[in-house]
C-alpha cells in the first residue's frame, strides 16, 4: 500500500493508533483531516491533558511513516472545547480521553486500531530521522499533498 493510502486509511478508520514511546510509556493518537491538513490528537497517561497539533512534516521511513507535530505550539484539549472536536471524536471517546487512564480505557473499549507503522513525534526531533534512511520521493510527495 502506498504511503498516501496508508494515511487516508488511518484517517478513514477513525480509531486511535498506539505507539510505544519507550520507558514503559505508551501514547495513542488520532489522525484526522481538517480540510486537506492533517492533525493529530495525542493522549498518554503521562500527559496532564490531551493535546492537538497540525502535522508539520511527514517522513516515509523504512519501517513506517512518521508524522511530526509542533511540540512548542500544540493546543491543550480542554473539556469545554468538545464542539471544536466533535467531528473527529465521539462523546464516548471524549469522556475517556479527559479522564484518568485514557490509553487503557480506549483499549478496553476497542477504540484503538491494530495497525502499526504510523508514528508521531515532535518536529524538533526531525534531525534524528533525517540522518537515517528514508524514502525522499514518497516523503516529498506526502508533504506536497498535506502541507502545501
Amino acid at each position: 500500500m502506498k504511503a498516501e493510502e496508508i494515511i487516508e486509511s488511518a484517517v478513514k478508520e477513525g480509531k486511535w493508533i498506539q505507539n510505544d514511546i519507550g520507558g514503559n510509556r505508551i501514547q495513542c493518537f488520532k489522525l484526522v483531516k481538517d480540510e486537506n491538513k492533517l492533525m493529530v490528537i495525542i493522549i498518554s497517561d503521562k500527559l496532564q491533558c490531551p493535546i492537538s497539533s497540525t502535522v508539520e512534516k511527514i517522513m516515509v521511513m523504512d519501517k513506517g511513516i512518521v508524522l511530526f507535530y509542533d511540540g512548542q505550539y500544540y493546543e491543550r484539549v480542554e473539556e469545554k472545547e468538545y464542539n471544536l472536536y466533535k467531528k473527529y471524536i465521539t462523546e464516548d471517546e471524549w469522556t475517556i480521553i479527559l479522564n484518568s487512564h485514557p490509553v487503557e480505557n480506549l483499549i478496553k473499549k476497542d477504540l484503538v486500531s491494530d495497525r502499526s507503522g504510523i508514528y508521531v513525534d515532535v518536529h524538533e526531533s526531525i534531525e534524528d530521522y533525517i540522518s537515517r534512511k528514508y524514502n525522499k520521493k514518497d516523503t516529498d510527495e506526502l508533504n506536497y499533498i498535506y502541507n502545501s
